[in-house]
């Protein structure tokens, strides 16, 4: 757990999860961004609502340039400069590259700062949860959770973590509930989850936290 950020921005308590790719990049959903980084803390702990935490500050940072507020279904990436690093018990995640099996099917675990069954948000926590669809021309990830286990209000930009081969992998960045009127139309949280693709996004990942570093 040693890699998740909870992102609060300030001026409306408005809060989201990221992960930390290189030590000093996080990574979260672009609709989590405030146009100004420098009135964003960069929490890190495990309780961070409970004021258990390491604040960051950051300078600049990058959302994907096809990204559109009005349509948070696309390109919803971005990157996030930590001024002087993330504290030195954290540890980035990697990204995969083109060979990474990625497929339908496939269970991972997603982690968030959101709301859990109670209606509370007072620590990171995690849940198992399966790929149901995968758009290789979008970029998309979908989970059902109709079933009444996933993400919620608060997990948008937080990783979906798979390990391959002895190592820990980002695969999916949280951004959005898409609610079907017909199923669960008062529970928002049994709503069909959908992920940015890390894999489909990683030659712009890699690209733009090169420019963040200079």
């Amino acid at each position: 757990a040693r890699y998740t950020v909870f992102l609060l921005e300030r001026s409306n308590k408005k809060f989201c999860t990221g992960v930390l790719i290189p030590r000093n990049i996080i990574l979260p959903a672009a609709h989590c961004m405030n146009a100004d980084p420098t009135q964003m803390t960069l929490a890190f702990g495990l309780h961070p609502q409970a004021g258990h935490y390491t604040a960051r500050r950051s300078s600049k940072s990058i959302s994907h340039p096809l990204y559109r507020k009005d349509d948070i279904t696309r390109y919803d990436l971005a990157l996030v400069y930590v001024d002087s690093g993330a504290p030195e018990k954290f540890s980035p995640l990697l990204l995969p590259d083109e060979s990474f099996p990625l497929h339908e099917g496939l269970n991972f675990t997603a982690a968030g700062f959101g709301q859990n069954e109670s209606q509370t948000s007072n620590a990171l926590h995690f849940t198992e949860l399966k790929i149901t669809a995968l758009d290789s021309t979008s970029g998309h990830l979908y989970v059902n959770q109709a079933a009444g286990k996933g993400i919620c209000q608060g997990d948008s930009g937080g990783p979906a973590l798979m390990s391959y081969q002895g190592r820990d992998y980002v695969v999916g960045v949280a951004s959005a509930l898409l609610p079907d009127s017909t199923e669960h139309p008062a529970d928002l949280c049994r709503s069909t989850a959908l992920y940015m693709n890390v894999q489909k996004f990683q030659g712009w990942i890699k690209t733009a936290s090169k420019a963040l570093l200079n």
